[in-house]
């Protein structure tokens, strides 16, 4: 309805604008829409590539600071951009299966889990600790 149309480009703005996945703030957004908990992960995931896509480009066109690390474009450190995808492209086989072999009610506890950790890092981060 309406409200998805609404919801989802702010969780896209907000994801981007913080420098999180957008599964963060939509997996628990589609959980109140009564998505099931495989398929919400599923599609933050694939969203998420549509998020990140667009930020990279951008981030890309930024001016490069001047004390940035070699291989520096924009503001994306691109040998660190490699590492990141090849370890995503090794990794996320694992969590589908992980993910698809659990039951939904202990993955909604440890998605849950995960996500107060997230806050509690960035709260302290925020506090300067």
């Amino acid at each position: 309805g309406g409200g998805r149309a609404v919801l989802s480009p702010a969780v896209g703005f907000l994801s981007v604008l913080m420098g999180i996945g957008g599964g963060s703030f939509g997996v628990p957004l589609m959980s109140l829409f009564n998505v099931p908990i495989h398929r919400a992960v599923a599609t933050a995931a694939g969203f998420g590539v549509l998020i990140a896509v667009p930020s990279v480009i951008g981030f890309l066109l930024v001016d490069t600071p001047d004390n940035s690390p070699l291989l520096t474009v924009g503001a994306v450190n691109l040998p660190t951009f490699v590492i990141v995808i090849a370890m995503t492209l090794l990794t996320a086989p694992l969590g589908v299966k992980l993910a698809h072999s659990m039951d939904p009610k202990p993955l909604k506890r440890v998605f849950a889990v995960f996500l107060i950790l997230v806050a509690l890092n960035m709260l302290r981060k925020s506090l300067g600790y």
